[in-house]
C-alpha cells in the first residue's frame, strides 16, 4: 500500500507553526536599525589626548526608546581591569553633556571577559537607556580613556553602537 503524501506526518505541523512563529519573532525582534562604527588605532596606542569622534543621526527624531553601547576591541597587553572612559555627547542644538564610564575587562576573579578570539577580545557594555532623539539633525559621541595621562596600550579599537540611528549625512 503506497504512502498517502496528502496528509502531514505527525507533529510536522506543530513543528512548521513553531517555525513560522520563531521567524515571526525573528523578524519583529529585528526592525530596529542601529548605526555602529569601530574606530581603529591602527595598533597604535591610544594617546590620552585623542578622541574618536562619532557621528550619526536618528532616523525618527523624537519617536522610540533607544539605546546606545560602547563596544571595545583589546588585547591582553592592556594594563587594567577596567577602562575609564569620558563621553561627551552633542545634539543638533549644540547642547552637550559629559559623563564619565567605568568599562570592567575582567570580572572578579581577573579573568578577561568578552567574546576571545585569537588575539584579541572585543565587549560591548551598555553606555545609556530609553533614549530619545528630541532634535532632527546630527549627534555626535567623542570619546577619550582616562587610564594613563601619555599613552595606553592594548586597546585595538572603540566603538558605538547607537539603535534607532544611522550616519550623519553632513
Amino acid at each position: 500500500m503506497a504512502a498517502n503524501n496528502n496528509n502531514p506526518a505527525p507533529g510536522s505541523r506543530l513543528r512548521r507553526g513553531v517555525a513560522g512563529a520563531f521567524l515571526l519573532l525573528l523578524t519583529v525582534g529585528c526592525t530596529r536599525s542601529s548605526y555602529t562604527e569601530l574606530f581603529h588605532f591602527e595598533g597604535e596606542p591610544w594617546q590620552a589626548d585623542q578622541s574618536a569622534v562619532f557621528r550619526f543621526e536618528p532616523l525618527t527624531p523624537d519617536e522610540g526608546d533607544y539605546t546606545l553601547s560602547i563596544a571595545l576591541r583589546h588585547t591582553e597587553q592592556f594594563a587594567y581591569n577596567r577602562l575609564m572612559l569620558e563621553i561627551k555627547g552633542v545634539n543638533p542644538r549644540r547642547q552637550f553633556w559629559v559623563d564619565t564610564l567605568s568599562v570592567a575587562l575582567t570580572d572578579a576573579r581577573g579573568k578577561w571577559v568578552g567574546k576571545h578570539y585569537a588575539d584579541h577580545y572585543d565587549l560591548t557594555t551598555l553606555y545609556r537607556t530609553h533614549i530619545r532623539y528630541p532634535y532632527p539633525g546630527t549627534y555626535a559621541l567623542s570619546v577619550r580613556q582616562l587610564n594613563d595621562p601619555t599613552s595606553l596600550d592594548g586597546i585595538l579599537a572603540i566603538g558605538v553602537e547607537a539603535t534607532g540611528c544611522q550616519l550623519a549625512t553632513d
